[in-house]
């Protein structure tokens, strides 16, 4: 892929669903933050900082998980790592909404969809060394 002749118009198709894989992860992770008092106040009844502790769990999450989701893009690919994310992440956004009124299941949900971040963004590299060398 070194040489411009070769270089395929399909890379742009397979970086912008890139990207909304990107986006949607980084929507799943803030979404709970504009939303924060009716969470607080009205629908479970919780503090501040436990509402906070739904969008901490993702770069929590993301530092341990980010060496072996690192290893596995590397060794099956960037399609399967990215695809092994967006599951992971579409999985338990959908579980989210079966958590009811119960907010230890939702953040049990909220760290689920949380593994998946970073097989998406450890990927990245991979995106660029194979498609836009």
């Amino acid at each position: 892929m070194n040489d411009k002749a070769q270089v395929s118009s399909y890379r742009w198709v397979v970086l912008f669903t890139y990207m909304i894989v990107a986006f949607i992860s980084q929507l799943l992770w803030l979404n709970f933050a504009p939303i924060t008092t009716p969470i607080m106040t009205s629908i479970f009844r919780v503090t501040e900082s436990e509402v906070g502790l739904l969008s901490m769990v993702w770069p929590l999450i993301f530092i341990p998980v980010s060496i072996p989701a690192g290893l596995l893009i590397d060794k099956k690919g960037f399609k399967f790592g990215v695809s092994v994310g967006a599951m992971l992440m579409a999985l338990f956004a959908v579980l989210r909404i079966f958590s009811g009124e119960n907010f230890t299941l939702l953040l049990l949900f909220q760290s689920g969809a949380a593994f998946g971040q970073p097989f998406v963004f450890n990927a990245v590299s991979k995106l660029a060394a194979l498609w836009f060398s």
